[in-house]
């Protein structure tokens, strides 16, 4: 059976079995639920329309949902299983809002956004082509797919790229892809005036290549509005780099409030992967690595900053703009040292480090005529002479830059923490009014829980106690990551739940 739609219309109650190419909705504005395709090469083609899909299920040959020309497509409760591609598009200018859905077992990207449009003629690239406008993904599941999402634009167009409270992880059985299923890739070769990615509160675990991979070399002179945040998402058991940025300082750039907990990286240098590779002659812009928690982690080190010879940012912008600070730093078992960094103009404060596995917590790479300031942190000894010992710089080797690390936190001082009452009991004070919280509490006085170990409740419940999730309808404990199908007698143990009753 093969549907093709052209005119305004609901459609609903359908079922595809077998078709080459599914459902063709073209021109129209459609509002498309429970409709189940099956065995399709395409599963859902959408050409110049706007469109909500709705509990539906694709399990097709090649792609799900192809974009082809530009549209508006809202995607909600569906199950995309099997293929090649969940979400493909190539070609023009889309708004695609994916929420509560789950992918599992895709063999190339559950979402795939590029602005490459080949000419299988011609055997030529069109390059007049352009990005969808804006991605946004919230809720989802990624679950057993060789990449969740992958983007590649190479068009100066504006983009927007929100992902939020979704759960990417390789699944509990084996698959044939499993040695490459990965996170979130981002490569913006060419932008406009206005290029923002934001990802947030996602969880990230069990991945054997890296989880969020974002490279932001597009060489552009012009003033633009661009930004990069990457904030409260959590990182568990990722075996490559679990954040990778190129590129850094082209943007505004905010790595904020992530766990990073029991990565062992064995292929990649480290858990964060920081490249400041500025092109161009463009302003200094915001580089903030900021109330992050790296905890039992290894790799050659836990976070690695480096600059490339290029950088054209000067030393006063660069100094007042970069800051890695009031990051805790704990447990971590790296081969070599906790921070490697070689930009001298990144301010190190309040930052807490006891990490005795480490030879070093930090180890500089810059030249001997540049300076650190990485004064007011916390190393895990006592002394002078013991903060010494913990970072490699000039008074090691003559070819490499200096710290200036007085004064540091003395972790035998009892400061006070009486404004921020003594950390309510849940945590240590480890600076004047500055806490360090117990596992499962969190906020500046260590009052709030904290369900960061079981995946912030993986954005289907709320955290009524220290690790411990009150799931939404439909979705089980702990961690609020398994489906429910209660209602629906457990599939009457005859098949897989794969969302909340379905």
């Amino acid at each position: 059976m093969h549907v093709y739609v052209l005119a305004n219309s609901e459609l609903n109650h359908l079922v595809i079995n077998g078709s080459a190419y599914g459902l063709v909705l073209a021109s129209v504005e459609l509002e498309c639920s429970d409709v189940h395709i099956y065995g399709s090469l395409y599963g859902v083609s959408v050409l110049n329309a706007a469109v909500n899909i709705s509990d539906c299920t694709f399990s097709t040959a090649h792609t799900a949902l192809r974009l082809v020309s530009s549209s508006t497509v809202a995607l909600t409760r569906c199950l995309v299983e099997g293929g090649e591609y969940g979400v493909y598009s190539h070609s023009t200018h889309h708004s695609l809002n994916v929420t509560d859905c789950m992918f599992r077992n895709i063999t190339a990207s559950a979402v795939r956004l590029e602005d490459w449009y080949y000419d299988w003629y011609y055997g030529i690239y069109d390059v007049d082509t352009v990005m969808p406008a804006a991605l946004l993904l919230h809720r989802n599941l990624f679950s057993r797919s060789s990449r969740a999402v992958h983007i590649h634009q190479n068009i100066g167009d504006d983009i927007t790229v929100e992902v939020s409270d979704n759960v990417i992880e390789s699944g509990l059985v084996n698959v044939e892809n499993e040695d490459i299923v990965s996170g979130v890739y981002i490569n913006l070769e060419a932008v406009g005036n206005q290029a923002h990615i934001k990802l947030e509160r996602n969880a990230f675990r069990s991945l054997p290549y890296p989880a969020i991979s974002i490279s932001r070399c597009h060489g552009s002179t012009l003033p633009a509005n661009h930004s990069t945040a990457v904030i409260g998402n959590n990182f568990t058991n990722i075996s490559a780099t679990a954040v990778e940025m190129q590129c850094a300082d082209t943007v505004s750039t905010v790595i904020q409030s992530n766990t990073f907990l029991q990565n062992i990286v064995n292929d990649g240098p480290s858990c964060l992967n920081i490249s400041l590779s500025e092109l161009g002659n463009r302003s200094a812009t915001e580089l903030r690595i900021d109330g992050n928690e790296f905890r039992e982690n290894s790799g050659t080190h836990v976070v690695r900053i480096v600059e490339s010879e290029s950088s054209t940012v000067s030393s006063d912008d660069a100094s007042r703009l970069s800051e890695f600070v009031s990051n805790t730093l704990v447990d971590n078992f790296p081969h070599v040292s906790t921070v490697y960094s070689e930009y001298s103009h990144l301010r190190m404060h309040f930052n807490t480090f006891s990490n005795q596995r480490a030879t070093f917590e930090l180890w500089v790479g810059f030249p001997a005529d540049q300076v650190a300031n990485c004064t007011y942190n916390s190393w895990g000894v006592s002394t002078e002479d013991g903060v010494a010992t913990r970072i490699f710089d000039n008074s090691d080797v003559a070819s490499v830059g200096s710290v200036v690390y007085l004064p540091f936190l003395n972790s035998s001082d009892q400061f006070s923490c009486a404004e921020l009452s003594d950390c309510s009991g849940h945590g240590s004070c480890i600076h004047s009014d500055t806490c360090l919280c117990d596992a499962g509490w969190s906020a500046v006085d260590c009052s709030q829980y904290s369900c960061a170990d079981v995946y912030d409740c993986s954005g289907r419940g709320q955290c009524v106690g220290p690790n411990l999730c009150q799931c939404d309808n439909g979705w089980l404990p702990h961690d609020c990551r398994t489906a429910s199908c209660v209602l629906r007698n457990n599939c009457s143990e005859r098949g897989v739940c794969s969302l909340p009753n379905v």
